[in-house]
């Protein structure tokens, strides 16, 4: 007759598969490096719309759908989408869609729904003026969240560290 007992050694790989995957679902519901990962991301499409600006001597911005939890980065005017240059396509970004960066909230901005710049970087909010105080994008991540912050005057983005 066989004894239907637990070994030793039983209990100690169902504990250590328990733990692992207790582990995992900490790491995956709250990921701080997809949040700096994310934050990161919104600063360089920040730059690169003023970098744009500045190259090709016109307005270009980011205009913001929080609501649906993406932006998209234009040139001369916002019907004019800008093209993404790793992709060759319009440079559009939905956290809700892309896999990289699923699950990251886009929160809040305090300008409006779009920021741009002019021909020289300058930052100027939704009602057409110049930024008088810090621009800001918030995203989060579960309980984290990062501020990205354009300083008024020279367009300078800060906080995705």
């Amino acid at each position: 007759m066989r004894n239907k007992s637990v070994t030793l050694i039983e209990l100690v790989i169902v504990v250590l598969i328990v733990g692992i995957l207790a582990g995992s679902w900490a790491v995956v519901s709250h990921n701080p490096n997809k949040l700096i990962g994310a934050a990161t991301k919104v600063a360089f499409d920040l730059r690169y719309a003023q970098q744009l600006a500045i190259s090709r001597q016109t307005t270009c911005g980011v205009s913001y759908d929080i609501a649906g939890n993406s932006y998209f980065v234009y040139q001369g005017t916002i019907a004019t989408k800008a093209e993404d240059p790793s992709t060759g396509n319009d440079f559009i970004v939905n956290f809700n869609t892309d896999a990289v960066y699923k699950g990251v909230s886009l929160t809040s901005t305090n300008f409006g729904d779009r920021i741009y710049f002019d021909y020289l970087g300058r930052p100027y909010n939704n009602g057409d003026s110049l930024l008088t105080s810090a621009g800001t994008v918030v995203i989060s991540l579960g309980s984290g969240s990062k501020t990205i912050t354009i300083t008024p005057n020279t367009g300078e983005v800060k906080g995705h560290e």
